[in-house]
This record gives structure tokens, sequence and C-alpha cells, in this order.
């Protein structure tokens, strides 16, 4: 496979295909891939970010396989430039004793950050962890960030989905309270981060950002009856809107259990505060954090899978005017 991209009409049909012509590590003796996962115009330039291939070969499931990078594309020329490997701060994943086994890019937004992930080819405290890695295109001689390695901590693992044009990222990262072996075990609990491209040490779990306070102060984390753990984030548009997908509990008990849930893709609105950026879901954080439980998500087929648009499911931007703090 190669990186491609589609070039469509101003009437939305197909005009041209566009594919890189080289590899991140061309070795033509061993089978080579690439994908392209996203793109944006970053200074007069269009780029597209994903994957292409290492080079390396071997026989076990831990050898290296793909490398995260980016394209320039010119348009009218319908041509895609040199593949331009992304450098990682624990190198290049490969083979034999390389530390990572993949790396890719997911995204990029018209600031020139690029969103990826990273996965470890050894172990890492109790964990093989995948990790989210933040790149600037203003610097692209210097080495991926990784912003939320080893929180809380060594082995904790976080995966970055989306970002928009205010530089915020959502994905997913191990539970806060999650501590069980991963490496030969059961996967970690998830829960969905939003996060500051620009600024990496303002990041929060989604499910802190769902509840109020009451006058009396206590908190209230009910929405339309029903009690949510946000595990996925899987998309951000311009005006902050996130998609997500959560476990939907019939009450708190069931909640704290993690029993009797109903998978459920839902919408997360922030009204009144759209195009958030910076700092500002600080001032509206609301500790939410899961009940320690290290048995992992249980009954993720109770509900029969279900999915849907809750569309009145909003982050506290919207609704934390009825309490007070």
């Amino acid at each position: 496979t190669q990186a491609s991209f589609w070039l469509l009409n101003g009437s939305g049909g197909f005009n041209k295909l566009m594919q890189a012509t080289t590899y991140g590590r061309q070795r033509d003796e061993v089978l080579q891939t690439a994908s392209a996962f996203g793109a944006a115009t970053f200074n007069g330039t269009l780029y597209g970010v994903g994957y292409s291939s290492t080079g390396e070969v071997g026989s076990g499931d831990l050898d290296g396989r793909n490398l995260a990078s980016y394209w320039t594309l010119d348009l009218n020329a319908g041509t895609v430039g040199t593949t331009k490997i992304i450098p990682l701060p624990d190198g290049e994943p490969g083979k034999d004793d390389s530390v990572l086994q993949n790396s890719w890019a997911v995204s990029v937004n018209e600031n020139g950050y690029v969103i990826g992930n990273q996965r470890y080819s050894i172990n890492k405290g109790q964990n093989r962890p995948t990790e989210t890695f933040l790149f600037n295109l203003n610097n692209p001689s210097s080495a991926a960030t990784i912003p939320l390695q080893d929180k809380p901590l060594s082995g904790s693992g976080s995966e970055g989905a989306a970002i928009n044009d205010h530089n915020m990222v959502v994905g997913w990262r191990d539970s806060r309270h999650q501590t069980q072996p991963v490496a030969n075990g059961t996967n970690r609990m998830q829960e969905a981060f939003l996060l500051n491209a620009a600024s990496p040490s303002n990041n929060w779990y989604l499910n802190d950002l769902i509840c109020g306070l009451d006058d009396a102060g206590a908190k209230q984390c009910a929405q339309n009856g029903k009690y949510y753990h946000i595990a996925y984030a899987s998309g951000i548009s311009s005006d902050g809107t996130i998609a997500a997908t959560a476990y939907r509990y019939n009450s708190e008990s069931d909640l704290n259990l993690r029993t009797n849930a109903t998978v459920v893709a839902v919408k997360l609105a922030p009204v009144g505060h759209e195009h958030y950026k910076g700092n500002d879901p600080a001032d509206y954080v609301v500790s939410n954090a899961p009940v320690n439980n290290q048995t992992g998500q249980d009954g993720e087929d109770g509900g029969g899978g279900s999915l849907f648009w809750l569309t009145l499911l909003a982050l506290p931007f919207a609704w934390l005017r009825r309490y007070q703090r």
C-alpha cells in the first residue's frame, strides 16, 4: 500500500489520485506499507500525515512496521512530496533492540501541530503502552514530545485521535486509577481526554467536565436521569464539539460497580463557549474519577451495543450555569 490522496473537483467528483512515490525507509525486497490519515494547510502549504514503511523485515509480531510520516501536497502539479519521517525521542521504530514497534500520525491542523501515536515493543511498567505524541511543523528538525508519558505512572498509555484548529486534542488514556498488568493480561479501562497542544500541561479527563455542583455544593452528574463514563473521544470540530463513545448506566450505583452498561455514541457540545481554547476548561472541572476498580470495564455488551447521537449530553460549558460552585 502507499499513502494516497484523492483530489475532488468543484462539484465533489473525482479529479485525480495523488500518491507518494517514496517510503520512509525504501527497501524494495520487503513488503512496504503506508497510509495517509489527515491533511491541512499550514503557512500556505498543504500537508498530509500518516505513516510509511520502516523497511525492516522479521518474523516476530514485535518487529518494526511503520514510521509516523508527513508529506507536502502540490495540488496544481498533482504530486506528493518526498516522505519525511517524524522524529521521536525514543528513536525510530524497528526490530531487534528498538524501543518502539510502530508510530503513526493521525491529524494535522492549520497551526502546524501534528498529533500521532507511538507503540512500544518492550514492556514498561507492566504495560506495553501506546503513547500520544505532538509534533510541530514550525520546528521540523526537533523531536516530537510525549505530553502524557508515564502519567500518572510509568507505562500509562494514551492515544490521540483528532485535533482542531484551536489546538485542542482529543483521544483516550488509561483510567487514572488503573495499575494492573497489561502485558500478557487484560486491557485497562480507558478515559477520554482533552488536551491543549500549544500548552500540553493543560489537559483534562472529559469525565471531569460533565458534572456540576448544586446549591449545597454536592456533585451532580446525571444527564437526563442517566450516568456516563466517557471512554473514547474520536473527533473534535472547529467549535469544540466532541464525538465520543461512552458507557451509559441507569444509576450511579451501576456506574460505580461498572455493571449493566450500554455502549453509546455521544456528542459533547460546549454551547455558549464555542471555540474554547487555552486553559478555559479548567474553570469547569468537577472531579469525577471512576471508583477504583481494577477489573476493567464490565458489561460492554450489556445493552446490545446500541449506538446513537445523544445531542443533549453536553460539557458543563453549556449547563453548569444551572449550578453554583
